[in-house]
């Protein structure tokens, strides 16, 4: 279970902007998350064509979350996903592996391992799902 850079930095300045829950610029997000303007530029470009995160320019302007979206309403699953990238705990999930395994080869789809990862991975996707910016703030403050 590996994570992006760009998944570790969407998390980062998703946690800052959750906190202030006002507009930061991206100056203050980079200063803050320890990310570059350049890297935190291209992670908010995408995380504000989500439904969770709005830009604005001028002088008054950077990223805030939503209109009407709390920390309570972003989960970290909701954040990573925003990426562009799928979960995945292992390869063989991704559909863009092959595996070599004879035994696999020969009985496509009965896979322990696969079943086994499968199950994880679902775990894993729920638990990111249920896991809110509100819930950690708390935890953290």
């Amino acid at each position: 279970m590996h994570l992006t850079l760009e998944q570790d930095y969407s998390i980062r300045v998703s946690y800052e902007l959750c906190k202030a829950q006002d507009y930061m610029d991206v100056g203050e997000l980079a200063d803050k998350t320890g990310i570059s303007r350049a890297y935190a530029q291209k992670i908010m470009f995408k995380l504000s064509k989500s439904p969770l995160f709005v830009s604005k320019k001028g002088v008054d302007g950077g990223y805030k979350l939503a209109e009407g979206v709390t920390p309570a309403d972003i989960s970290f699953y909701d954040v990573l996903t925003a990426m562009g990238e799928e979960l995945y705990v292992n390869s063989c999930l991704t559909g863009k592996y092959k595996c070599t395994r004879p035994e696999v080869v020969e009985n496509a789809g009965k896979c322990e391992i696969q079943k086994l990862m499968r199950f994880l991975n679902n775990e894993w996707v729920a638990h990111l799902k249920s896991m809110t910016f509100d819930m950690v703030i708390k935890q953290i403050n």
